[in-house]
């Protein structure tokens, strides 16, 4: 900007009675700008935006989206049979590849995708899974059975074999126990064959059988393993027994955080349970947990013994009740990150509960809707905007809500990642960047 002095005379004096002359305002302005500059240091232009819209995709409604964690996202479309797969990249917002799903109609079975965080796509179909490649979409292989991934390197694939003529008529509805994933029997499976693979190949790198039907997880890199007389702990690259102890056959098995917990009762009765840590099998404590038939309550990443008048959180290293709270409540209690507990009804999260007392340390009845980040770290909170459209929030465990932002579109369910989110508005799908 350039000042240019019209008279270099010395200017004239004021006069009291009337206004200050043009030059006065001109460096008072002058030096104001000056002032609001170095104030400042430029933070205006540089000022960070919370939440922006990023690119907008008329996808119509039947379709699901998939995050990756690594800045990119998944649509399946649902209105062709079979599902059409395309990849999508965040900044900025491009169609990277377009590829047919494996065979299998959504509407009749099982059709969903998994995206491993730095490994492969696993499209599971009615139990068996299509491994794609992340950067193309083309096959890497495929196993007529479930894959689960162990890290991004590593995958588990279970194999069970059943007696020929167990297969479950699931159009008579008969009732009674049934076994397998995918097609279902009603007799355990003759033997459990487990395989530890490379994830981006299929390539075998161990295998063992096992007697019946078996139950396994996965524990960081290693596999749990629990069978009707043992308990084992498997290096998942390859596959060496690391731990073992023998176990008293349990009815039934869960895995809560890091602890695998074996119950001895009828599933939903009730009964002894046993829980040990799943990084070592080293037992933890044994309790008598009531019958939880018609308990209201759900809980998830925690330890809960649900009776028919209360239900107790745990503590999951020694089994001790910390709180309690009414069995007739349809609450849902969601572990969030160490030391908090989220409570949510209907879909919504009320409020953020500390992990140990239960007393409140967050109200968010205000937010109706969320979606949880991979992981469950973080929940993004949505709500109608007073003025028009919605409201979006932050939420993390130990902080109030960290409002980012609203537009002017109404959106309403929504896929988080880290940095971005992917909201639906009719048959649209409205990708945005976020901070915080």
């Amino acid at each position: 900007m350039a000042v240019i002095e019209l008279s270099p005379e010395t200017p004239a004096h004021l006069d009291p009675g009337g206004p200050p002359p043009a030059w006065v305002y001109r460096r008072l302005g002058l030096l104001l700008a000056a002032v609001l500059v170095l104030a400042l240091g430029g933070a205006a232009p540089g000022t960070p935006v919370l939440w922006e819209r990023t690119g907008v995709l008329t996808t119509g409604q039947n379709n699901d989206v998939v995050t990756s964690g690594d800045g990119r996202f998944y649509v399946l479309d649902f209105d062709r049979t079979p599902p059409v797969i395309t990849a999508w990249s965040t900044g900025p917002v491009e169609e990277l590849w377009r590829v047919t799903g494996p065979p299998g109609d959504a509407a009749a079975v099982r059709y969903a995708m998994t995206a491993v965080p730095g490994g492969s796509l696993l499209v599971d179909v009615a139990g068996k899974t299509t491994v794609l490649d992340p950067r193309t979409g083309k096959e890497q292989w495929h196993a007529d059975a479930p894959v689960t991934a162990v890290g991004a390197g590593t995958a588990l694939v279970r194999v069970e074999h059943f007696r020929p003529g167990t297969e479950y008529d699931v159009d008579s509805g008969d009732p009674g126990a049934l076994y397998g994933t995918g097609t279902l029997h009603t007799e355990p499976a003759q033997r459990t064959e487990l395989r530890g693979v490379e994830q981006a190949t299929g390539k075998q790198l161990w295998s063992t059988v096992l007697p019946g039907s078996v139950y396994a997880t996965v524990s960081g890199q290693s596999v749990v393993v629990v069978t009707a007389t043992s308990l084992r702990l498997l290096d998942a690259r390859t596959g060496r027994v690391v731990r073992e102890r023998a176990v008293a056959g349990p009815t039934w098995v869960e895995t809560v955080a890091d602890s695998v917990l074996l119950h001895y009762g009828a599933y939903g009765t009730g009964g002894r349970v046993v829980a040990v840590a799943a990084g070592t099998l080293d037992e933890r404590w044994t309790s008598d947990l009531p019958d939880f038939e018609g308990s209201s309550v759900s809980c998830a990443g925690l330890v809960c013994a649900k009776g028919r008048d209360d239900v107790a959180v745990l503590d999951p290293a020694t089994g001790a009740r910390l709180w309690t709270l009414p069995s007739t409540e349809a609450v849902d209690l969601v572990a969030f990150g160490r030391s908090s507990v989220l409570w949510s009804q209907t879909g919504a999260i009320r409020s953020v509960v500390d992990r140990r007392t239960g007393k409140p340390l967050a109200d968010t009845r205000s937010w109706p809707a969320s979606a949880a980040t991979p992981g469950g770290e973080a929940y993004l909170l949505t709500r109608k905007s007073p003025s028009q459209g919605m409201e979006f929030a932050l939420l993390r465990p130990g902080r109030a809500p960290q409002l980012l932002g609203s537009r002017p579109e109404f959106v309403t369910s929504c896929r988080v990642d880290a940095g971005f989110a992917v909201c639906r508005d009719e048959d649209r799908l409205m990708v945005y960047r976020y901070r915080g």
